[in-house]
């Protein structure tokens, strides 16, 4: 998302261009954009003259879009997986660490936008 930031909104770069300057295997590249078109963060034109651009400005694209496609809210868990350790009542000893530290991330991916990183 930085890299395609990085090229203006405006600007449809071919995925090809993202080899050897994204660190993303290339197998695995198709199908990230694919969740981040069907998030509707990027738009994509086929074609030999088709690629890849952002739906809105970086400016108004947080992290916490761009990460929420491809991993599951964790909100209220136990980062153990104990499905009766929750925030209001943790049984775990790692519960309140874990729920300090998942506030900060998610103030962080919250605050934090496609256009900070990209600058």
């Amino acid at each position: 998302m930085a890299f395609l930031a990085r090229h203006g909104s405006d600007v449809l770069v071919p995925a090809a261009a993202m080899d050897g300057k994204v660190s993303v295997p290339s197998n695995y590249r198709g199908k990230i954009l694919h969740q981040l078109m069907r998030a509707g963060l990027l738009e994509s034109t086929r074609g030999r003259t088709g690629g890849f651009r952002l739906a809105r400005p970086a400016s108004r694209i947080r992290l916490e879009d761009v990460v929420a496609p491809f991993e599951p809210r964790t909100e209220n868990t136990c980062m153990l997986g104990r499905a009766r350790c929750q925030d209001a009542h943790p049984c775990c000893s790692a519960h309140v660490r874990w729920r300090e530290l998942r506030r900060t991330r998610d103030e962080f991916l919250r605050d934090t936008t496609v256009a900070d990183v990209a600058s």
